[in-house]
């Protein structure tokens, strides 16, 4: 919980690398204040990840580091088999102590393929971890919103001639599911703002022009801004909401 909780609130100065001695990346993080922010959002689920499967990185460096020192005075006595000399050379000159004390390993086995099984657990790890962290980085954020209304609602529908965009604003309901439908407007870029296949009326122009040119790679929710209200002119309009996901 204390490595997870320095991580999330201070990881951005580098804290956690300190804690852990690696003091290049520390002033590496703090300099950038965590890698632009990307190190530190990875590093914070990393030991989320950790945290709730009980395994604290402190816990691991510790492990790792009593094992470094002196082998032989860490075997546990009551273990059921034990780590020859040979073996723990190795393993050290292979790197993966650490990862055997990340797994659980004790360094108390003499089996032929410990080398290959804790790799291979290890990687099942790691793939599952990157499982972890893609979901993350691959999810939808929303990163800006535009309050405005449908505009040309006193014209027929244009993809169905045989409604009036009134009459489809009329039938609107509060968790009606609508959607924006890209054409263009004397070459200029235009949104329908569509209901069940049908076009309600546009986005006004300046703001199409918007989605257009900055958010075109960016996914587009329309919900609705209460109910539907006559104008001056005796047109109804509706407000909307426009959330641009990426």
């Amino acid at each position: 919980m204390n490595d997870f909780l320095v991580t999330l609130c201070f990881g951005w100065a580098g804290v956690h690398k300190f804690r852990q001695k690696k003091y290049g990346l520390g002033v590496l993080y703090l300099c950038t204040l965590g890698l632009f922010g990307i190190g530190w959002s990875i590093d914070s689920v990393i030991t989320f990840v950790r945290m709730v499967r009980g395994k604290e990185p402190n816990s691991f460096s510790r492990k790792n580091e009593s094992l470094t020192n002196n082998p032989k005075e860490n075997i546990p006595k009551n273990s059921s088999s034990i780590f020859t000399k040979l073996q723990m050379e190795a393993m050290t000159k292979a790197n993966i102590i650490e990862l055997a004390a990340e797994l659980g390993y004790t360094m108390t086995t003499t089996e032929n393929s410990t080398k290959d099984k804790i790799i291979a657990e290890f990687m099942t790890q790691q793939e599952k971890q990157a499982g972890i962290i893609g979901e993350f980085f691959h999810k939808k954020w929303l990163i800006k919103t535009f309050n405005t209304e449908i505009v040309g609602t006193f014209a027929k529908c244009a993809l169905d001639k045989s409604y009036e965009r009134s009459e489809i604003i009329c039938s609107f309901k509060p968790n009606s599911s609508l959607y924006l439908d890209y054409w263009e407007y004397k070459g200029e870029p235009a949104y329908y703002v569509c209901y069940q296949g049908m076009d309600a009326g546009c986005v006004p122009a300046t703001l199409a022009k918007t989605l257009h040119d900055v958010y075109s790679d960016c996914e587009f929710e329309v919900t609705l801004r209460g109910e539907a209200i006559y104008n001056d002119h005796d047109d109804l309009i509706q407000k909307i909401r426009i959330d641009v996901y990426k």
